[in-house]
Order: structure tokens, then C-alpha cells, then sequence
């Protein structure tokens, strides 16, 4: 179960690494994605409260950088430029 997270940094453990030939991914796992559904649905009936927000605020923060992160990697691929 989830406890509150403030911070992306305290959600880390709830991102996984896919890995193919030619490319990596930074993905939610499906309990974060259920976590961030349930928290987007319960603020679409009603306001969340202080803790509710900052976790979804985290979980946005953590989305964004894995998206950045995400299309950094396929630049690169699709690039000579290499780590």
C-alpha cells in the first residue's frame, strides 16, 4: 500500500526499467498507475486534501521526467550521438 510521497525521489522504487534491443524505457508500475487513476478520480468527485495533492503532484513530477528521460533515449537512437 501507498504510503504519502511529497517527493518523485520517494516514489523510485515504483518506476521500472524496460530494456529491448536498441532501446530503454522508464515506466510506472502498475501499482503507481492505479495509485495516480485512483487520485486523479477521487479529485474528479471531490478536493483531495493537502497530503493527497502533494502525492499526485509527485506523481506528475516523476511522470515528466520519465517522459524527458523517454525521449532522450529515442533522440538517441534514432541519432549517432551516444552515452
Amino acid at each position: 500500500m501507498f504510503t504519502t510521497c511529497q517527493k518523485p525521489s520517494q516514489l523510485l522504487d515504483q518506476i521500472r526499467v524496460d530494456c529491448g534491443r536498441g532501446w530503454t524505457r522508464l515506466k510506472f508500475t502498475k501499482d503507481l498507475q492505479l495509485r495516480q487513476q485512483a487520485l486523479t478520480d477521487k479529485r474528479s468527485q471531490a478536493p483531495l486534501n493537502q497530503a493527497e495533492l502533494a502525492e499526485l503532484d509527485a506523481i506528475h513530477e516523476l511522470k515528466a521526467i520519465c517522459n524527458f528521460f523517454n525521449q532522450q533515449m529515442v533522440y538517441q537512437q534514432h541519432s549517432s550521438v551516444r552515452c
